[in-house]
């Protein structure tokens, strides 16, 4: 059975859940349709699929609980098909609403009419530069994880395609702080090539900040030491 590829749902958990559910439904449907007099037995990629829907509501902080099943293959497949279609008229109206805030505000954007980030064109060359540094880094790095690897190659693959001259938000480059943590949580002093280069990306990032928020233009940034270019 095919592993359910989880980083597709990363950037959008709310369509994701809503999709989850529509799949869902189908199978409780198809189950009720075809099921023997005979106690509810789920098929593996569907006990597969739920697992993961309770994994993706756990990681997004979404608390919905699955009916329990009480041996009664009529009464529990109806259970579970009631709750996936409830769940789905909410995941709906959830994702719908973030989609369109998410198109108002790219559009805002582009008409020159929201909070924006700019960058300069040597910045934003800099950036570029820097992202690229530090994807071979990782890509000939033999003391990644395969897994891990790909994790961090995908995210700064999407990083890159949202790196524009003005952006309505820098969230994607403070992660890079996050995983600046955990690669020297687990590697070390091996880690400061990633370090510097992260840090040094994270400076760039933080002039255009301090500019949109008007800041002076010595004001640090508490996420980094200025002394050493290491990460807090």
């Amino acid at each position: 059975m095919a592993r359910i590829d989880a980083a597709q749902y990363v950037e959008r958990p709310l369509s994701g859940l809503r999709d989850l559910c529509v799949e869902l439904a189908t199978s409780c449907e198809n189950l009720l349709k075809n099921m023997p007099n005979a106690r509810f037995i789920m098929p593996a990629g569907m006990t597969e699929k739920i697992g993961f829907f309770q994994a993706l509501c756990d990681s997004t902080g979404f608390d919905f609980k699955l009916p329990q099943l009480t041996g009664d293959a009529q009464a529990d497949a109806s259970s579970f098909l009631d709750h996936f279609n409830k769940l789905k008229v909410i995941f709906t109206e959830q994702a719908t609403a973030t989609e369109i805030k998410d198109a108002r505000e790219k559009y805002l954007v582009e008409l020159g009419h929201a909070f924006r980030y700019e960058f300069s064109d040597g910045d934003l060359s800099q950036i570029q530069s820097r992202l690229n540094e530090l994807r071979d880094r990782i890509s000939t790095s033999d003391f990644f994880n395969e897994k891990h690897k790909e994790r961090l190659l995908k995210k700064l693959e999407e990083l890159q395609a949202a790196l524009h001259k003005k952006m309505s938000d820098l969230d994607k480059f403070y992660a890079l702080v996050g995983e600046g943590a955990v690669i020297v949580g687990r590697y070390g002093q091996a880690a400061k090539p990633f370090l510097d280069t992260i840090t040094a990306i994270l400076k760039l990032v933080w002039i255009a900040q301090g500019r949109a928020e008007e800041l002076p233009s010595n004001a640090p940034n508490i996420l980094i030491k200025s002394d050493d270019q290491e990460i807090v």
